[in-house]
Order: C-alpha cells, then structure tokens, then sequence
C-alpha cells in the first residue's frame, strides 16, 4: 500500500508523465487481456506483447551476434582487389599486383552507431532525478501501466553489479511507490540494453491477489518463518534459485539513522551557508571542502544493507565469477566483448520484504525469450504463435531451460 507522503507525490509524477507520454504516442502500449495458467503452485500471467517486437535489442549475446558494449555494430566488409581501385599498391607493387589481381581483400569492421536511449534519456518519459546518480523514465515499451526505468547517469556496463548507490534510488522507488525491482544482468538475461538499468512495475500484479506482490511469491511464503536473511531455494522450481527475506528490524532502525544523518548535514548546510554570507571569500574555499568532504563519506547504511544481502545471494550461487571460474574482471568488461559473454548472466528480483536470484544459461526457449519478469511469474510473448508454444510445452519447462540445473 503507497503512503500517503513522498509515495503520492513520486507516483503521481509517474502517472502525470504516463499520461502524457501516452496521449502523445511516446510509449507503446500492450493491448491484451492476460490469461491465467496454473503450474506448480503458480498462477501465471501470460500476455501477447506485440510492442516488443518493435523494441531495439542492443546487448551482447553468446550466438556470435554480438555488439560492442560502447554500443557500436560492427560489420565486415569484403570487396573485390583490382587494378584500377588500388592504384596507390599498383605503382609500388607491380610484381605483386599482377599475380593478385582477382583476390578479396577484407577491409576495416564498419561500425554503425547506436544511440544510447539513456545519453540522453527522452525527455517526454522523463519522470525526475534520484538523487545525484540516477534518472527515473518511463518504459517506452511497457509490460504494465506505469513501467518505469531507473538508470544511472553516466555510462556503466549493464554487466556491472548493482551498488550501495544503485540500491538507495531503487529503494525510494519500491517504497514510496509499492514497486518491484528487477534487474537483467549478463548476456543470458534477457536484457537488450548495455546501458546499466533496472526496472520497476507496479504491485500486485494481480488485483484477485493482493497479498502477492507478484504470482512467483506464492512460492515463497513458506519460508517466511525461517530467520531473517536466510537464504533459502524454491523447492518446487527445478531449476536454482536463491532468495531471502530482511530483517525489518535492521531496515527500521537503518532508515531512522539516514533520517538522522541527512538531518544534520542539513543544519550543517544551513550554517555553512550563513557562514558564507558573513565570510565570503573564506567560506567560499570552507564550502567546497564542506561539500568534498560530504561527497567522500557519503553513508547509506540502509543501501549497504541491501547491497550486503545481494552480493550474499551472488556468492551463494558462485555469480561472482565467470563461466571459467575466474574472479570478474569488470575492468576487462568494458574493452574485450568476448570476455563479456564469458560472464554469468541472472536475474535479479526485488520487493520490500524479499529478493530473488535466478542464474541463467541462454536467453531463449523455443524462440521465447525470458527475463526476469518470466520469473515473477509474468511470462511475455511477443505473437500468438509463441502463446501456443508456451501452452504446448508448459511455462515451467521453458524457465527451467534458460536456467541452470538444480
């Protein structure tokens, strides 16, 4: 349930932007009714996305089809050598020129540029800023209403673990705005955008279920009873998964010493300032060490905590390493895209009370692609034929072929 504060007023930017973005033809709506399917104690949604079929995929994939992370195709280009069009080696080179004059030459890759949808982002799906790291946009092509983006500023590889900063933007949304976090990483995942992001849906999805945030979490509820922060797998999926519920305790006490925290820095602004106006060549240098020093101890202990929980999910399912059982060498990442696709990809799900890890091994069964919203429990296909593959094979067996054996 969305509070009656800050959640009103960060929703009703969302829905405002919607609004217009919608009337305008910025976002592409899905037009379908779900259907519901029942399979090991879920009770999927299941919707034809035809707006998919439009969306641009630009992340790297393991099939040899890959695009640099600097988001540049490269093509090769083969033409045929003769005389006439290269007469610069002609003139140095007779002898040679002669015995090759009908040879193929490969020459230089091509690269056509693809434009970044988060450098800039679209200003009519543009909602605000989250803090001083992140931007929260609408999803030009929507799974729900209110399909929201939250990516960061600047470039980083969508490869890249999510951080204590990643963490306090997505948190503000999934709080104030009863939201799900999820999180496409590596080249199995399903993600189509190297530009590093996670995204948000509005809960529940079912409106007949409002204790579930999302169908997969009936699943989960068994395991409520077990201590805090434990990690636990779901028995009934044949596949590994990881997940954990928080201590609420540690989120209550952590979010009441950030209040405590910004409060002070806020009265130590307010000084600094009537100190400025008082002292100003003097205050001017005292501000700026005030500020660097501000940036450089930068505490968000509720953050850390999730990121805590998240990399103890990682560890647990050996994520943090990749496909040859080598620590990840991120740096590696942004210059070689072979070693990228070397990484182990998952997806990554996260609501107020749990998160949720499942590795994968291929972005695709049958022709299906997944990503993280299939393992909600919300499986998306983009045509009709692809609804009756789905029917005919069982959802649970096209998830348990993208992912990797128990």
């Amino acid at each position: 349930m969305r509070s009656v504060n800050n959640t009103i007023q960060l929703f009703d930017k969302i829905k405002k932007v919607s609004e217009r973005a919608t009337q305008i033809g910025s976002i592409e709506k899905i037009e379908s009714t779900p259907i519901f399917m029942n399979e090991n104690g879920i009770n999927f949604m299941v919707s034809v996305a035809k707006s998919l079929l439009k969306r641009p995929f630009n992340f790297p994939k393991p099939d040899g089809n890959i695009n640099c992370n600097d988001c540049n195709i490269e093509e090769t280009k083969i033409t045929n050598n003769n005389n006439n069009n290269n007469s610069n080696n002609n003139n140095n080179n007779n002898n040679n020129n002669n015995n090759n004059d009908n040879t193929t030459i490969i020459e230089p890759p091509i690269k056509k540029k693809f434009i970044d949808p988060f450098l800039p982002c679209d200003k009519d799906l543009f909602v605000q800023e989250l803090f001083d790291r992140h931007n929260l946009v609408l999803n030009k092509y929507n799974v729900s209403n209110h399909h929201s983006i939250i990516s960061t500023k600047d470039f980083e590889n969508q490869v890249n673990p999510l951080n204590q900063f990643d963490f306090k933007a997505i948190w503000k949304c999934i709080k104030e705005c009863d939201m799900l976090c999820f999180f496409n990483c590596g080249p199995n995942s399903g993600a189509s955008q190297p530009h590093k992001h996670v995204q948000l849906l509005t809960t529940p999805f079912n409106y007949d279920e409002p204790h579930l945030k999302c169908p997969i979490e009936s699943l989960f509820l068994k395991y409520k009873n077990l201590p805090n922060e434990s990690i636990f797998q779901i028995e009934e999926l044949p596949f590994k998964t990881a997940a954990l519920y928080y201590d609420q305790s540690k989120l209550k006490s952590f979010e009441q010493l950030e209040f405590i925290e910004n409060d002070e820095n806020n009265n130590i602004n307010s000084n600094n300032n009537n100190n400025n106006n008082n002292n100003n060549n003097n205050n001017n240098n005292n501000s700026n060490n005030n500020n660097n020093n501000n940036n450089n101890n930068e505490n968000y202990p509720l953050s850390k905590y999730f990121e805590s929980q998240y990399k103890s999910l990682l560890n647990h399912l050996q994520l943090n390493k990749d496909n040859d059982n080598n620590p990840v060498d991120y740096n590696l990442v942004s210059t070689d895209k072979e070693y990228m696709c070397k990484l182990k990809s998952y997806n990554f799900i996260m609501t107020k009370d749990w998160m949720f890890i499942v590795p994968r091994s291929t972005y695709q069964s049958n022709g299906i692609s997944i990503n993280s919203v299939g393992f909600t429990g919300a499986i998306l296909v983009r045509k009709e034929e692809e609804l009756e593959t789905l029917k005919s094979n069982g959802i649970i067996s096209i998830l348990k072929d993208v992912s990797t054996p128990k």
